[in-house]
């Protein structure tokens, strides 16, 4: 009897401590979230005033050029759409241009019994959107300037969405050519087709 007491106010214990990190970690991700915002906005206010103001991240100089020329409707990548697939990049995309579409290797819960779905990425002329197909679609759609610290790890062959702060999913398992395709869409100071 003595033994169960023990265990169960060590794991109340151990669940307030949980629950007190959880706090801890909200408040600094909100914190960071309007650290960003003000960062964002002295940025604005600087270039406003003819100052050149660049990416924290050299990777920008090292990447391949943007894709400026939109992806046409009949191009072979569309092909490989499910008809539920395009039906949701259709409506994700509204009447913007797509300039790069592509299947990752990540995998995410859709609502399916037994397997997840890739995730497809679409750069699109000022955000990058990732959708799934299924019962429960997924769907994040994040400005570029959110992304712009955003790097390639080639350990993990994967692209770290960065600053992450509040997206569902940071990591993109892509092959390197298209990682850093992906990479300079995200960093392209002049996007086109919007």
């Amino acid at each position: 009897m003595m033994n169960q007491q023990i265990t169960i106010d060590h794991e109340e214990e151990q669940e307030a401590k949980i629950e007190s990190l959880r706090q801890m970690t909200a408040l600094l991700q909100d914190r960071i979230a309007l650290l960003e915002e003000e960062n964002a906005s002295y940025a604005a206010m600087l270039k406003e005033r003819g100052v050149d103001v660049r990416s924290r991240s050299q990777i920008a100089l090292e990447l391949p050029p943007a894709l400026t020329r939109p992806l046409d409707a009949t191009a072979a990548v569309f092909a490989l759409l499910t008809p539920a697939q395009r039906t949701l990049l259709d409506a994700i995309r509204g009447t913007e241009s797509v300039f790069m579409l592509l299947k990752s290797d990540t995998l995410v819960d859709t609502g399916g019994w037994f397997r997840r779905s890739n995730i497809w990425v679409c750069a699109l002329p000022r955000e990058l959107a990732l959708f799934a197909q299924g019962r429960k679609p997924f769907l994040q759609k994040t400005p570029y300037e959110y992304l712009r610290a955003s790097i390639y790890n080639h350990v993990t062959a994967e692209v770290v969405l960065s600053p992450s702060r509040g997206l569902k999913q940071r990591t993109l398992k892509v092959p390197p050519a298209e990682g850093y395709q992906l990479l300079s869409q995200i960093y392209n100071p002049n996007p086109k087709g919007v």
